[in-house]
């Protein structure tokens, strides 16, 4: 009966001290600068439909502008003549941002994310969507 007892107790422990340790993997944003929606509205509206639909976004979260200084990047996106171009900025220390263009809008946001995830030095993720908040 001890034995038991013992033997239950030490599993419970074992599993609460897993489950404890297991922490859910943090969730990395995104927001547009604040000038995005006076100066590019068409391609923020863009962008951010096709953000859901792209498989690597998948873990980044785009938050809306009113709260871009607390995101972890900001982006600035806008159209130079056939060209969806981007910019990627840093709120917070030890990263590098980037920029670059492509002439589809889904090219567009993979790269933004592919960025961003070179960035943060995590794996990219396998099934599809970022989340809009």
């Amino acid at each position: 009966m001890k034995k038991t007892v013992l033997l239950l107790f030490l599993g419970a422990l074992l599993v609460w001290g897993t489950l404890a340790q297991s922490k859910s993997p943090r969730t990395v944003t995104l927001a547009f600068a604040p000038s995005v929606w006076k100066n590019s509205f068409a391609d923020a509206v863009n962008f951010q439909n096709q953000f859901p639909m792209e498989p690597q976004c998948r873990g980044l979260k785009l938050i809306p502008s009113e709260k871009a200084n607390r995101a972890d990047y900001q982006l600035i996106i806008g159209s130079e003549g056939q060209n969806h171009v981007w910019i990627l900025g840093v709120t917070k220390g030890g990263k590098t941002g980037g920029m670059g263009y492509q002439e589809e809008m889904g090219d567009a946001v993979r790269d933004v994310c592919l960025t961003i995830w070179d960035d943060e030095h995590l794996p990219y993720p396998i099934h599809p969507g970022g989340t809009v908040e």
